[in-house]
């Protein structure tokens, strides 16, 4: 599974580059609705980084068992594509909303309190999703290398590390593609199905590496008993 390893790492990479084209997509996108204010840019920033925190400590508190890692880290990111198609058409229709609770601008606290709540509302579930991937990424990828590795002292940290790194740099390059290049030439649309795409493809990798997975473990207790 070492080439399953390094593919699931490249998976994970490009998780990260999703997350960041989908922050950026975003901000863009609820300003337009929002304001163009200090304010509004910082709720949809604050929203997506409480929800990755809240998902990190889901999927930490409640586990899935290990042979079903890598088809629940498929799930989310299958939902998390879905939530980032939807998201444009639930902010649209609640259009009318703002509206109202801007009321020509005489009820100014008010408005801020139904944006927040409107960004908090649509934004927490995918972040959460997207949190809750690090979890059973670094578990299923610590796994991995238990069962390559012959040394039984072999740390998990490192895998955790290395985890960490790889969706960074691929946050990075996200941010640096939609925020300079991605949204300029193709729009807010597009760039969010570039994001889309990324994520139908990490979920496509990580359901083949799971039928890779109970293969070779299966293969692995015929050798057992043949063995035995």
């Amino acid at each position: 599974m070492r080439r399953g390893r390094w593919l699931f790492l490249g998976c994970y990479g490009a998780s990260g580059a999703a997350a960041l084209i989908y922050e950026v997509a975003w901000t863009r996108l609820f300003t337009l609705e929002l304001g163009h204010t200090v304010a509004a840019s910082s709720t949809v920033l604050a929203a997506f980084m409480g929800g990755l925190a809240l998902g990190a400590w889901l999927a930490g508190r409640f586990p899935p068992r290990p042979n079903h890692r890598l088809q629940m880290y498929a799930a989310l990111e299958s939902f998390i594509a879905l939530l980032a198609i939807v998201l444009p058409v639930i902010l649209q229709v609640s259009r009318p909303v703002l509206a109202w609770a801007y009321a020509d601008g005489n009820a100014a606290g008010w408005f801020a309190m139904v944006r927040v709540a409107l960004a908090l509302g649509l934004l927490s579930l995918p972040a959460t999703a997207m949190g809750a991937t690090f979890p059973i990424a670094a578990a299923w990828l610590a796994d991995a290398g238990n069962r390559r590795s012959a040394r039984s002292h072999r740390q998990p940290a490192s895998d955790a590390g290395l985890l960490y790194a790889v969706n960074t740099a691929g946050a990075a390059v996200g941010a640096i593609a939609a925020g300079l290049w991605l949204i300029p030439a193709v729009g807010l649309r597009a760039t969010s199905w570039t994001g889309i795409g990324l994520n139908v493809t990490a979920a496509a990798a990580a359901l083949w590496l799971a039928r890779a997975e109970g293969a070779e473990l299966g293969d692995e207790m015929v050798d057992e008993q043949v063995a035995g």
